[in-house]
This record gives C-alpha cells, structure tokens and sequence, in this order.
C-alpha cells in the first residue's frame, strides 16, 4: 500500500527579551503598466507568443507581481501554457504555469538583478492567453538589531540543508520530521511569510540580498498556517507548509534531503550546550545569509516553555532551530533577544507548548496528510529503445501512480568511470540520431520534469505525481543520458508510463 500523500491544494515590557530577532527585508513597490494582450499560438509547435522586460536601474534583486493571468491548455495533459521568468544577470529562471501561479499569489521568485524577462509560451490551438504586470518590488539595504552575547560576534557561515530563509518578513524557518516534512518559524513572523529561500548565497559588498534559483524557492501555503501570532517569550509559535516547487515539482523536504527531529528537551544541566543556526543580520557579504553558533544551555524546567541560551543571534534569526548540539535534534524555536555585551540570554518557545503540540497533531493545508485518489486507471510502464542502438541503462521502479514517488534507476557505468545522470520526461519522439545515440522523446514538447543524480552506481532517481486524479491517463515518456563529471556522452532507453491511480 503507497503511503498517503501530503495535501496539495499586548505593550511590550521596557526590559528584558523583545520579539526583535525578524529583519524585514528592505524594499519599494513600483507602478508597473505592462500587458501582452490576447495572444495565442496559430503554428504548429510550442512557441513564446509574447515577452515583456522588466528593468528598474540599479536594483539588486526584483519580484513581479500580475495583475492577470490568463494561460490556454489542459496542464494535466501537458499542453498548458506557462511563463517563463529570467533573470539576465545569471540566468536563473522560474516556471509558472495556470497552478503554481495561483500557489504564488500571482507573484513571483525574487530574482537577483535589475532586468527580467517575462516569455508567455503557448501550444498549438489551445486557445487565448495574456498577461499583465501591476507592480514590481525592488530591493533595497536592509538594517537590523542586534543580540550579541558578549563582545563579540562568534557566528560562522553554515550550510544546515533544513533551515531557510523566510521571507519578506526576514526570519528563519526549519523543516521537520512530521508526515509532510513542513515548517516550523517565530510566531511574530508569520503574517509576513511568503516565501522561503534554501542553499542561499553570500550577500553583495554592501549587504544586499543575493537569491538563491526559483528551484530553491517555494512558496507558502496560507491555508497550512497555524500560529498563536507570538504572545511573548516561551509563547510565540507558527506552523506551516509551502507547495512543491513550480520549477522542478519536488517539495522542500525532498529537494533538501533532510529534516529536523523535533523532539521534547532532555533533562536540562549545565554542561549541555545549543546551537542556534538562522539568516541573521551582519555586515557586507555575511548579510542574512546561513550561520550558526554554540553557546552554553542556561536554564530549562520540565513543563515551562521557555528555552534559554547564550549564543550569538542577530536581528533574522527568529524561528530558528533551537538545536540541542549533544544529540541534535531541535528542542524548540528561537524568538527573543536578550543578550548584551555585559550577559544575557537569548530565548525561544520549547517544543512542549501544548498550543504548538495541539497544530502538530491536527495539520492543515498541504501539512495535511491525504489518502491518494481513486480512479479506474491503472499505471502502466513499458521499455522503449528504438532502433536498438542505444544501452538499457534505465530501469523502472514502483509504479507511476497519482500521489505517490514514482522510482526509476540508471545505470550510468555503461560508459566508463559514468558517474552522471539525467532523466527528462516528454512526449515520446520518433527516434532522432545523434552524437549520444538515439533521442527517444519530442524534444518540442514541454519537458514535464527532470530528475539528476551523480556519484557511484546505480542512480535511484524518484519524483512525486501530485494527488490529483486529473493526471490519471496522462501518456508520456522518460529517456535518460549518462555521463562522466557533468558531461553527457550516452543515451539510454526509454520507458513509456501512463500515470494511473494506486491499485
């Protein structure tokens, strides 16, 4: 039986700690008066049948916003349009089509630099579509508070695959180890969390923000968040999800590969130590980028809620992991600051909050756990190679049914030292010779997904169908390359599915 799928659809004190670790991210919204019109595809293969720029001067990143939204075709069946959204200062991209649009509350990824393209790509006969662009937000320098133990800042740049930078708020969010591998973050930052950013780079010179690729941004699903709002030290929570990316399909738990065990503090005693990791303020390039610091655990009593520290945090850094460093598994939430070069501590909401607890044990949203749908589809699989010239280096897993992880494996060792490989799905091709051998798939049509994977033998590759029965019946086909060091050299077979529902 395949596991069931994740649901895609007071004044403050004058001492003491304050809710101040969030650093909003700095930025203006411009007036933007672009259209495309009503457009559609007369010819007969995919094609971009409008773009428009988008340019503000000097700008260190961008975010567009729409204010309509219409795209042609049947997404299910691989003849929808979509956009697709460029930055040209490194090229990174997004693909939003009629769905995820509507996941990204008609908004974009941020995009590094100050010129995006907006290309409108449509198929054959399917019928009218347009765009319109109202607004754009443009980066700015963001400033911040600090919470510094002591005189020094002993944070060091980090790279924990689980936490993220969430923004506009400017905090920190975690994946953890519940059914769908979603969030926990600050209560007081919830009403502004929209996006959340993984594998974020280093800041520019004057600590402007630098983004990650849209792959590595997802965005949030309102209906999943759960919060007290942030009532205070040991009592400021939020609990949310984000939808699988509109890029390369995968969630953020299966892109990152790894999740926090969010666990009940041990008995507390003062040789145990806490690292807290998060996007906090600093200077230049270290500007809310990932960091992390130990310090020593300074009090906790079983049944409080209240986790306090002495490690260095920044304005950013609330909804951090509260990370116990003997057995690493994260206790709780960072929130307050209250450090001081003289003392202190810092502070967060432990993992025992019955508020908390209860959101844990009641998801919503795409938290949700759901049981996969039921059709009369059966999904199906069949080897494909053509002419015969090329390996049977693919093979097939589990079954390609809705709401559930379709397995592949390649072996990529049918060259020597092979090492790379990459599985695309397309509609299948006629078979087209070239220097990797034989292309099975119509390379014209839209690529439904990719998958990449490297090092030893053999590659288990997996993607995960989406819990909706209108795939059911869906025909197409995946072919894999393999390589050496990123270079391809040979194509495998072919493997034609048809996604059904799970028996």
């Amino acid at each position: 039986m395949p596991l069931a799928p994740c649901l895609v659809l007071a004044s403050l004190p004058l001492v003491g700690p304050l809710p101040a670790q969030e650093n909003p991210v700095d930025s203006r919204t411009e007036v933007l008066e672009l259209d495309t019109g009503v457009v559609s595809n007369e010819g007969a293969h995919p094609e971009t049948v409008a773009a428009l720029y988008v340019f503000q001067e000097g700008a260190p990143w961008l975010r567009l916003s729409f204010d309509r939204v219409l795209l042609a075709g049947n997404r299910a069946r691989g003849t929808g349009s979509f956009l697709r959204i460029t930055s040209l200062l490194d090229g990174y991209q997004q693909l939003l089509d009629a769905k995820t649009v509507e996941e990204w509350g008609h908004t974009s990824a941020y995009f590094n630099g100050d010129l995006l393209l907006v290309e409108l790509i449509a198929y054959p006969g399917t019928g009218p579509n347009r765009i319109s662009l109202d607004e754009v937000t443009v980066g700015l320098l963001p400033p911040g508070v600090d919470s510094i133990c002591g005189t020094g800042d002993d944070r060091q740049l980090s790279s924990d695959p689980r936490v993220a930078r969430t923004l506009p708020i400017g905090c920190t969010s975690f994946l953890i180890d519940d059914d769908c591998g979603c969030f926990l973050t600050a209560g007081h930052c919830y009403s502004l969390t929209s996006v959340v950013e993984f594998n974020v780079p280093l800041s520019s010179a004057g600590g402007s923000f630098n983004h990650p690729p849209p792959s590595d941004q997802y965005s949030v699903d309102p209906s999943s968040m759960q919060t007290n709002g942030g009532l205070g030290v040991g009592n400021d929570w939020a609990y949310f999800g984000t939808f699988p990316n509109s890029t390369t399909g995968k969630t953020a738990s299966e892109a990152q590969g790894a999740v926090f065990t969010f666990a009940t503090p041990p008995a507390w005693n003062s040789s145990l130590n806490i690292r807290i990791t998060g996007h906090g303020k600093d200077d230049g390039v270290n500007n809310q980028v990932q960091q992390t610091h130990v310090g020593p655990w300074l009090a906790y009593a079983p049944g409080q809620t209240v986790l306090s520290y002495q490690v260095d945090t920044q304005g950013g850094t609330s909804g951090s992991p509260v990370i116990q460093e003997e057995n690493g598994t994260a206790i709780g939430i960072n929130t307050h600051n209250g450090c001081t070069s003289t003392g202190g501590a810092n502070q967060g909401t432990a993992s025992t909050h019955d508020g908390l607890r209860a959101a844990l044990a009641n998801p919503t949203g795409v938290c949700k756990k759901v049981q996969p749908p039921m059709c009369s589809t059966a999904p199906v699989t069949a080897v494909r190679n053509g002419s015969g010239v090329n390996p049977i280096c693919l093979a097939n897993g589990t079954a390609p049914a809705i709401g559930t992880v379709w397995s592949y494996s390649v072996d990529p060792t049918v060259v020597p030292g092979g090492d790379y490989s990459v599985v695309r799905a397309q509609l299948p091709g006629p078979g087209i010779t070239t220097s990797l051998g034989e292309i099975l798939l119509d390379l014209s049509s839209r690529a439904l997904f990719t998958t990449i994977r490297s090092g030893a033998a053999p590659h288990q590759h997996s993607i995960r169908i989406p819990a909706n029965v209108e795939l059911a019946g869906l025909q197409a086909s995946i072919q894999a390359v393999v390589g050496v060091n990123g270079l391809l050299m040979q194509a495998c077979n072919a493997i034609d599915f048809t996604v059904g529902c799970a028996p």
